[in-house]
């Protein structure tokens, strides 16, 4: 059974106070261990951003200093676990985002988190189907999500998101891709000569994911500039 320390507090600068009032003031699985947060709102279109920190403190703090796109967002739900480390963090943290963005969240995520750490590490397989069951169901129980893991995982919106880990080889794929787009992009500059790339896989093999990873990682290059 898993034991989670779940702190809700609002997103501003009184978080730091609510964090350490009260029953959980000394709950050192949230202060000196990994944790996962949400700074969300559920307005008429519910809004978030899923993370993980060593330190939700200076974390938060961070946030609130430079990342002013998420002045819309009302709370934070801190979650910990008496035994998160940060390889479980980082790759729960992957799995919320595509789990909340099956459940029609508008995402404040827009790049994907740290890929290959999270492929093998000890027991993954218990955070994978204990640990996020459990935090999922506890999730649903605070109205914060809707739908149930079995039903999002089936949708179209999960299978194809951005946010999925890569296999090494989808990884490969991808950055090859990305590396012959960027030449050619340089090339084009000049000679203006365009070109087309075609991938090609049995059907389940992930093309759509590397696809649609492919496509948010575009919008994060810079225009290559002529030497």
């Amino acid at each position: 059974m898993t034991k989670l320390h779940m702190i809700e507090t609002t997103y501003n600068d009184s978080f730091e106070k609510q964090l350490y009032s009260g029953n959980d003031k000394n709950d050192h699985f949230i202060s000196k261990f990994p944790v996962l947060y949400v700074i969300y709102s559920l307005a008429k279109i519910k809004k978030a951003y899923i993370g993980e920190t060593n330190s939700i403190v200076r974390r938060t703090k961070q946030h609130l200093k430079d990342d002013h796109q998420f002045n819309a967002l009302q709370h934070m739900l801190v979650i910990g676990e008496e035994e998160f480390n940060k390889s479980a963090t980082v790759n729960l943290e992957t799995r919320l985002i595509n789990l909340f963005l099956a459940d029609n969240f508008d995402l404040y995520n827009t790049k994907q988190t740290k890929i290959l750490s999270t492929n093998v590490y000890y027991q993954k397989s218990y955070y994978d189907d204990v640990v996020l069951k459990d935090l999922w169901n506890d999730l649903r129980k605070r109205k914060l999500v809707t739908e149930s893991i079995d039903y999002l995982e089936t949708s179209d919106v999960y299978k194809i998101s951005p946010f999925k880990s890569l296999s090494s080889s989808q990884l490969t794929l991808k950055e090859k891709i990305i590396e012959n787009s960027q030449k050619w992009l340089t090339e084009y500059q000049t000679d203006k000569k365009h070109a087309i790339y075609i991938v090609k896989g049995e059907a389940g093999v992930g093309k759509s994911v590397v696809l649609s990873s492919i496509s948010v990682s575009y919008t994060h290059l810079t225009l290559p500039t002529k030497a």
